[in-house]
């Protein structure tokens, strides 16, 4: 039996093999077109001091993090969202706190455990670059708030080839779901950029696809490759009502 995918062209802009498996299960094809690559750090230790709670901020910092934290048996642990949270427990970690949807860490914040975090000493496991507005959030919350970069996030230096060859007539739609991924593939893809249905994790990522004069056809509940895939399922199913494709 076909799957609910049949047809469909999807470019996944980030190394995600969960995701891909999920759409491939469905019948599509699946173009890799990651956007940026993670290595990981050297010799890096956490920062000296005990911790309340972990906060891991992606799936690279998770696989590239997780072992070197040497974590305390009461040192809580805690995701932006879904996909990491994910990553967590695949490695072992069974309680985690996050927030149903990828909401980031203003979602996190807003559990009712994460409300008052005034005595807690947080541990921010990242990437380098760091992203300074949640340093800056992290540290209006709580008592002692660190930071333990683990790998280093830079560009594919195979991206702006990649993009010479990119034909927009030869798939459906992109899935996204970084504004820093938007920022990148609208230098590396200029006018085409337009000619690109996207399917996007959020509305600030569909904000930053509309300022470069983008059209987002789809957006999925959160970043999490289940949701992702929902959403392009969904999309693709109206899609092919619509043209009257059985």
């Amino acid at each position: 039996m076909p799957g609910r995918l049949e047809g469909a062209r999807f470019v996944l802009t980030r190394s995600d093999v969960g995701l891909g498996d999920r759409l491939r299960r469905e019948g599509a094809r699946v173009i890799e077109f990651p956007v940026f690559i993670h290595e990981p750090l050297g010799a890096v230790t956490p920062p000296p001091g005990s911790w309340d709670l972990a906060i891991f901020s992606s799936p690279a910092a998770v696989i590239y993090g997780l072992e070197r934290l040497h974590r305390a048996p009461t040192m809580r642990v805690a995701a932006p969202g879904p996909g990491t949270a994910d990553c967590l427990r695949e490695r072992g970690v069974d309680s985690v706190l996050a927030p149903s949807t990828g909401s980031g860490l203003k979602g996190l914040f807003q559990l009712p455990q994460m409300l008052d975090l005034a005595d807690w000493r947080v541990l921010l496991v990242c990437g380098r670059p760091i992203v300074r507005r949640s340093v800056t959030l992290l540290r209006g919350r709580v008592a002692q708030g660190g930071v333990f970069p683990v790998y280093r996030r830079r560009v594919n230096p195979d991206l702006a080839r990649a993009g010479r060859d990119f034909e927009p007539d030869a798939v459906d739609a992109i899935m996204v779901s970084s504004t820093g991924v938007v920022r990148v593939l609208g230098l590396v893809l200029g006018a085409r950029f337009r000619a690109i249905p996207w399917l996007v994790s959020s509305v600030r990522v569909a904000r930053a696809v509309s300022r470069l004069d983008g059209k987002c056809v789809a957006m999925a509940a959160d970043a999490g490759g289940a949701a992702m895939a929902r959403a392009a399922i969904e999309w693709w199913q109206k899609k092919r009502a619509n043209y009257g494709i059985e």
